[in-house]
């Protein structure tokens, strides 16, 4: 994905659009409420069907310690009864990996776990041919163990206690961000996991894979994909352009300043990232934009989508991130641009050159920190352009 988004920058050409949705270190969270028949079932599902070979198939098991060795153990009976073979024979569970390639990175991957980590099972019935991998499972010390996508039937398994924020946060820290599984019967327990989590899609009490056009839209963050989501409602618009501009070159006068990856950082890390919907509304009103607050509400609140009876389908809208405005004027345009980057709950890296830098460092940035808007949530950045673009660092 990245080289296609290299080759695409470098035709000069703007509006060809470029939507990536990539792999992922998908993990499933179970903690100690879980019913584990119900885990089984959607971690062998998760994980083996299509051989593993879904871009949404679990990949990282983490099991509450309390319950931990109960769920293995019926995670390994679950998996002796999986049957490896032709994929045309109705008996068969589990088909072979596409192509000999495939089939020789996963085979690289097991024989170094079988060095490095503790073997929990492998499905032994049928007859596998030389692309087949049947179904391994290899509990790990911990998760950072995890680099790779695995793309196959095998699954990796730790064992979490304490702190569940602290889970998520070491899940996000692998940068992937496609599929994430929940199991509990905790409600708000549900609720603050999938807030926390830097994930595309969520699924609570149920295997991970098997998104619907319309129901459950696909598609990730980080190195998981670019967005919008596939069968969303935005993703039509991705295509669309109403007309064609000429590409205008940056051409940067001097090197970045020594503190731009710090500023980058404390973008990061400000509060603004995790400000709710109502809250950015509220900044918005005692900044006077009320007529982007009442859009803002209207187009990033909660959306209900329709789906199966019994079954709860939402859709939210996330920042970005942080967002780099290259600008050469700090002017009201500028300002409605760096307002409406906010609302959608991003932070600003605000690169301008000396001119506009000491504009906006006047009555007009400090308007619009008013209202409560943390300190981190706009860095001032010195960065002479002759040219300007919006860019997303």
């Amino acid at each position: 994905a990245q080289i296609i988004n290299r080759t695409l920058a470098e035709g000069g050409d703007p509006l060809r659009p470029l939507i990536a949705e990539t792999g992922g270190l998908n993990a499933m969270i179970v903690d100690s409420t879980a019913l584990p028949e119900q885990v089984v079932d959607a971690v062998v599902q998760s994980a083996f069907r299509s051989a593993g070979q879904r871009c949404s198939a679990l990949r990282l098991l983490c099991v509450h310690d309390g319950i931990a060795d109960g769920v293995i153990e019926m995670v390994a009976g679950a998996m002796a009864e999986l049957r490896v073979g032709d994929a045309a024979q109705l008996s068969t569970d589990v088909g072979p990996l596409i192509d000999a390639e495939a089939h020789a990175n996963i085979a690289r991957h097991v024989e170094r776990l079988l060095r490095s980590a503790k073997l929990v099972a492998a499905s032994p019935r049928g007859a596998a041919g030389p692309t087949h991998q049947v179904p391994i499972a290899f509990e790990l010390a911990r998760i950072e163990d995890m680099t790779d996508e695995v793309f196959g039937p095998v699954l990796h398994i730790v064992r979490w206690s304490g702190d569940v924020d602290a889970l998520v946060d070491r899940i996000n820290a692998l940068g992937y961000g496609l599929t994430l599984g929940v199991q509990t019967r905790i409600d708000r327990r549900a609720e603050r996991i999938a807030d926390r989590a830097r994930i595309g899609n969520v699924y609570i009490n149920r295997n991970t894979i098997g998104a619907v056009v319309g129901v459950q839209p696909f598609g990730g963050e980080g190195l998981s994909g670019t967005g919008p989501k596939a069968g969303g409602p935005h993703y039509l618009l991705r295509f669309a352009a109403t007309t064609a501009v000429a590409a205008t070159p940056i051409a940067l006068k001097a090197t970045p300043p020594a503190d731009l990856d710090a500023a980058i950082a404390r973008a990061r890390a400000s509060a603004w990232n995790d400000a709710t919907l109502d809250a950015r509304c509220a900044w918005l009103d005692l900044v006077r934009a009320g007529a982007l607050a009442t859009q803002a509400r209207a187009q990033l609140a909660t959306q209900t989508l329709p789906g199966p009876t019994g079954e709860r389908n939402e859709l939210r809208l996330h920042g970005r991130g942080v967002i780099a405005s290259i600008a050469t004027v700090a002017d009201a345009a500028t300002q409605a641009q760096w307002q409406a980057a906010l609302a959608a709950g991003n932070t600003l890296l605000l690169a301008l050159p000396p001119a506009a830098r000491e504009q906006a460092d006047g009555v007009r940035i400090y308007w619009l920190r008013a209202g409560g808007l943390p300190e981190g949530a706009m860095q001032i950045i010195d960065a002479p352009f002759d040219a300007a673009v919006a860019a997303i660092v």
